[in-house]
């Protein structure tokens, strides 16, 4: 497979910004969705604690009345038989109310933990929103960067590229080639660049094959583009057929 690597910076930070600004969307669902699955556990497991909460305050809610009443039976009571009966079963809910009021304590200490738990997840959340936030603005200023000196660049480009016959060659009037950092200018005698051709084809005012004919370089052309789709040769031999070199011995 082949792989273009971009020949200018700007083209370079375009690329960077949309990469980063892609993998921070991908990367911010997928910490939104484990965040989304920490928190729907830990609402749950709350839930079934408040439920459980709520049946044990009513527990030690209904003792404590039951403590309050057969101790003030108790007290009043003269019969001595009565009495040891009430006291035997005060015991036992006297007893039952300690491991109750325990058992609260444990459960204060849960929903406290549980809130310390929603306040983390909070924290996280802002936390998982503030980095992906930085890493979108970073794609964002690269990509505005770029395209911003890419504008630049093209304009500089537009301003100095013509510059045969008031005209601007996006590639080799000569072998078709498309002028990048690759495919250099040519240079005239006076070695100031010559927008028409590039280095391959015109060096210091001179083609670098002077005699080869229209025909001879369709041909030749034929042979290096023979791997080029259908589509492509089309395209590309309709280009080369209207190249300013062999457009009525013009050059």
């Amino acid at each position: 497979m082949d792989i273009n690597i971009p020949d200018k910076i700007y083209k370079l930070f375009v690329l960077l910004g949309i990469i980063i600004i892609g993998y921070s969307e991908i990367q911010l669902s997928d910490k939104i969705g484990n965040w989304e699955k920490d928190f729907n556990k830990i609402t749950t497991e709350r839930n079934l604690f408040e439920l459980e909460k709520i049946s044990a305050d009513f527990e030690f809610e209904k003792t404590e009345s039951s403590v309050d009443y057969y101790s003030d039976f108790v007290e009043k009571s003269n019969e001595q038989k009565i009495k040891n009966i009430y006291i035997d079963s005060l015991l036992i809910l006297r007893t039952k109310l300690l491991f109750l009021k325990k058992e609260n304590a444990i459960n204060s200490k849960k929903a406290e933990q549980f809130s310390s738990k929603f306040t983390i997840l909070k924290e996280d959340l802002s936390r998982i929103n503030e980095s992906s936030k930085a890493q979108h603005n970073i794609g964002i200023i690269l990509f505005s960067l770029g395209i911003l000196m890419w504008m630049i660049d093209e304009t500089k480009v537009s301003q100095i590229l013509l510059k045969q016959n008031e005209k601007l060659y996006p590639w080799c009037q000569s072998c078709g080639k498309k002028f990048s950092s690759i495919i250099k200018y040519g240079t005239n005698k006076d070695s100031s660049n010559n927008y028409a051709f590039c280095k391959n084809c015109y060096i210091k005012g001179k083609f670098s094959n002077p005699n080869i004919t229209k025909d001879e370089f369709l041909e030749n052309i034929k042979n290096e583009i023979i791997s080029k789709s259908w589509w492509s040769k089309i395209i590309l031999m309709d280009r080369f057929r209207t190249l300013e070199r062999w457009n009525d011995n013009k050059y």
